[in-house]
Parts: C-alpha cells; sequence; structure tokens
C-alpha cells in the first residue's frame, strides 16, 4: 500500500496571490509609472528602489511564507511584548492562585476542569471545558505497537481499520476536531527493568542475568513512547442534547461521556489497544509534565509514573508556574521548546512506514501531533467548489495572459477535482495539520535536537517550518493533547 498527499494549496484571489500580494503589485506598477513620469535621474532612482521594495515583498518568499504573511505576526509579536503579554505567571502568582481552578497561559486562560464519572460509577473521567471556544476535550491513552515488526499483511489491516475510524470521526457531528500525539520522554523509572522484577519466571539464569545487566547498561538513554487521541466537543452541536439533561455543568459530562463510550469501542475495534479515558489527574500529570519536564522525575520517584495511571497531580497544577514566548523559542519552567509546522507532508509516493525517522531514530524529548477537523458535508461542498472555480478561474487567467502553466498548478488542479468527487461519493474530508515539538534543558541543546529532527523529517518526505513569533500559540498545539491547532476556516459556509 502506497500513499501521496496532495500539494500544499497555493491559495489566493488571483493566480495564488493574495490581496496583500496584489496590492503590493499594484504599487510596484505605479512606481513604475512615476519612474517614467520623473524628469530627472535623483527622482527615478528613488522610484525604482521603492518599486523593487514592493516587488520583493509582493513575490519574495522568507522560511515557507510569502513576506506579507509576515505583516500580522510581526505586528502580534511586538503587541504581545509592548504590553508584556508574553510573559506569564501562574501558581501563586495567578489570579486565583489555583485555588478554584487550573490556570493555563494564552488561549487556554478559559480552561476549568467538569467533574464526570465513566458509567461504571468508578473511575473518573478528565474533561476540560474550554468556556471561550465552547469546546470540551477528553484525552485516550492508547497503547502503540511497532509496525515495523510486523507483516505487511497485518500492517495493510492496520491502516484500513484507523481509516474507518477516521470515517467515524467524520460521521460524529458532535465533533470540532480530534488529535493524536506521540511524545517521548527519559524512562527514569526504566520499566524494562520492573518489568524483569516483577515478571520473570526464572531470574537466576544466565540468560536472564544477561538481560538484567544489557537492561540496566540501557537505563540512561532509555526513552518511552506515549500514544495520546484528544477529542474535543463543540457544544453548540451537542446543545440540544445539554439542555434535554439538564443545561448545567453536569448534563455536559454526562452528555460527553456518553459519546466517549463509542469513539472508544471504535478504537477498540481497529485493533487499537487502550488504557481508557485519562482522569482528571492524570490528564493534569501529561499537562504538567509538558510545561514542565523536569518534574517527571519528581512524579517517577514518588512512585507515579507521569502518565496519570497511578496518583497523577492535582488538577489545579496541571498549567506551568511561569512560561516566556521568545520570536524562535518557548521556554516554560525547565524547559525551552521549538516548534514546527509541517507545511507540506510527502507529494511522493511513500509506504506505510514513511514517517518512521522520526519516530523511531529521534533520541530527544518530542512530541508528534497531528490535529484533524472533520467536515461537514455542506462545509466541504462550498470548500470544493471554491477550490474548483479558483483553479478554472486562473486557468483561464493564465490562457488570456498567455503564461505557461507550471506542473505545481496542474498537481494542485487534479487534486481539486480528486477532492471534489471523493466529497460527491460520500467520503468525509478532513483539515488537518502535522506539528513536532521538540523541548531541551537550553537553547544550544533545543537547536542541535531540532536540526536532527527537521532532518528526519526532510527524510520522511516532508516541508517543515519553524513558526517564528507563534511559539508560544504553537507549543499549545504541538506539545499538549488537546486537539488545539487549526485556525478558522473563512470563506465557506
Amino acid at each position: 500500500m502506497r500513499f501521496k498527499f496532495s500539494p500544499l494549496e497555493s491559495r489566493g484571489v488571483l493566480m495564488g496571490f493574495t490581496l496583500g500580494r496584489l496590492g503590493a503589485l499594484v504599487a510596484a506598477l505605479l512606481c513604475g509609472v512615476a519612474v517614467l513620469r520623473a524628469d530627472n535621474w535623483p527622482l527615478r532612482i528613488i522610484w525604482i528602489v521603492v518599486m523593487a521594495l514592493f516587488l520583493t515583498i509582493a513575490l519574495a518568499r522568507w522560511s515557507g511564507r510569502a513576506l506579507t504573511a509576515w505583516v500580522p505576526v510581526i505586528w502580534a509579536y511586538l503587541a504581545q511584548r509592548g504590553m508584556r503579554q508574553n510573559v506569564y505567571r501562574g501558581g501563586p502568582f495567578a489570579r486565583n492562585a489555583v485555588q478554584e481552578h487550573m490556570e493555563l497561559p494564552g488561549a487556554l486562560a478559559g480552561c476549568v476542569w467538569l467533574p464526570a464519572r465513566a458509567p461504571d460509577g468508578q473511575r473518573e473521567v478528565g474533561l476540560i471545558h474550554d468556556r471561550h471556544a465552547r469546546h470540551v476535550v477528553a484525552v485516550l491513552r492508547c497503547q502503540g505497537t511497532n509496525t515495523i515488526l510486523e507483516d505487511s499483511s497485518l500492517q495493510e489491516r492496520r491502516v484500513v481499520d484507523w481509516g474507518s475510524v477516521m470515517r467515524s470521526f467524520g460521521d460524529d457531528e458532535s465533533l470540532a476536531s480530534w488529535s493524536v500525539m506521540e511524545r517521548t520522554v527519559p524512562d527514569g523509572a526504566n520499566r524494562a527493568q520492573r518489568f524483569i522484577r516483577t515478571r520473570m519466571v526464572r531470574p537466576d539464569t544466565l540468560a536472564a542475568t544477561s538481560l538484567k545487566q544489557l537492561v540496566a547498561a540501557s537505563a540512561p538513554s532509555t526513552l518511552r513512547h506515549e500514544v495520546y487521541l484528544a477529542v474535543r466537543f463543540d457544544l453548540a452541536r451537542l446543545s440540544a442534547q445539554v439542555k434535554e439533561a439538564g443545561g448545567t455543568d453536569a448534563a455536559i459530562a454526562a452528555v460527553v461521556v456518553d459519546a466517549l463510550g463509542a469513539l472508544e469501542q471504535g478504537v477498540l475495534d481497529a485493533g487499537v489497544a487502550t488504557e481508557g479515558w485519562l482522569s482528571p489527574r492524570g490528564l493534569a500529570a501529561v499537562l504538567r509534565t509538558q510545561f514542565d519536564p523536569a518534574d517527571l522525575t519528581t512524579l517517577e520517584a514518588r512512585g507515579v509514573d507521569g502518565e496519570g495511571a497511578a496518583e497523577g497531580v492535582d488538577p489545579r497544577l496541571a498549567g506551568p508556574a511561569a512560561t516566556e514566548s521568545h520570536w524562535a523559542y518557548y521556554r516554560h519552567d525547565s524547559g525551552w521548546s521549538q516548534t514546527v509546522w509541517v507545511h507540506q507532508l510527502p507529494v511522493r509516493e511513500v509506504g506505510r512506514n514513511w514517517l518512521t525517522p522520526v519516530l523511531n531514530q529521534t533520541s530527544c524529548r518530542r512530541s508528534v501531533t497531528l490535529v484533524a477537523q472533520p467536515l461537514s458535508t455542506a462545509k466541504a461542498e462550498a470548500m470544493s467548489r471554491r477550490q474548483m472555480v479558483a483553479h478554472e478561474g486562473d486557468r483561464r487567467t493564465r490562457q488570456k495572459l498567455k503564461l505557461v502553466e507550471g506542473a505545481r498548478q496542474r498537481q494542485e488542479a487534479r487534486a481539486a477535482s480528486r477532492e471534489d468527487e471523493e466529497v460527491a461519493a460520500g467520503f468525509t474530508r478532513v483539515r488537518y495539520s502535522m506539528f513536532v515539538t521538540v523541548t531541551a534543558v537550553d537553547i544550544a541543546a533545543l537547536e542541535k535536537e531540532m536540526r536532527v529532527v527537521r532532518r528526519k523529517l526532510s527524510q520522511s518526505g516532508c516541508e517543515s517550518v519553524v513558526l517564528y513569533g507563534e511559539q508560544d500559540q504553537a507549543f499549545l498545539a504541538g506539545a499538549l493533547p488537546l486537539a488545539y491547532g487549526l485556525a478558522p476556516m473563512r470563506g465557506v459556509i
């Protein structure tokens, strides 16, 4: 089974040009007219320089983006620093000093915990209510498997089964978005040693002794891989059910928990083993160890594995004590992080394990997150119509101007036509973005490890860009299993 992703769409008003770039081209044209009308060379030179500046703004790109796209980013970053909004203080310095609920920075400042219990009435389920967006998030811990060691038929069946899970997510109209996060963290407790100590039948044999020595020698560099599936419910789409159940926070929790059972069963039917929906203390432990990497050692030292399976962390302490957003980095408690956006997935054919260089051949603390948003039929059809109209308009414009159509334009047009046919056939259309966050103890180590990760992404056929000026939002999307990170859609219903 081979895969091929569509090229990133060159979105714009005309021939891939946005309004800002078209405005810069018009300004350059007016400057050209001024050059011709100028009556002396000094004035002409000035107009030529201004015209070259506008042409650069219209045509040049930096770090994967057009220069006009950087204007709002730079403006927001400067405004944030000017108002000191790039510095966050939590814990005892927060507004409520975590007396009532947790404190999270940035766009997650409106998040609170919802008390909820599983249908059996015994286990607690950790639900985070985003009051600003009117969303509710729950996180399912999954047990990953090393598919490289499996035969090809089993690998293919896993891909097909996971495709059925994605279709079921698309059929659930209450889901605003979902995400899969795979993170690696140091295994300070060394699970392999613990397993050998508690499960080995004959620990006195020569083979057992050799295995113990091998595992003990690898302990300092051992990494633990964890997989989390986060689902984000839109309360506006559940309003009728919530109102029928009473309209209170308890009613919201009951409706969401009822939906979680069907989602987990679909994941289990796909052959993915799970450990259940994280409890409030379990989910708080995941968030806490992402904000404060050094705290993972403390949790393991007291017998907590940092996954939320045991005692976990007080839900009010899930947030960071302090964060500071820089142009290229994000500092949070004991760590420094940098997030890249994988803006282009492989456009050439790749196999099932195309992401193996990133997932299995990196030895740093990092998170790989795929955030997806299923589109309703109306939105998918509107988006397909907009793409088809835009590509047809661009094609006719190029014909009138006698411009050559490039291979990229033809690929985008074919991809848009194929997606339109798939939507008409009843397939669910999904918007998605992939983020990779690397965390280290200092900037020097962070830069070194990020270079390795980006090189592995390139080997996988991906193109990535550092989200300069947006590292605080990028960390929330790439390092936290909260299905956060997709910008609002524009131009469709």
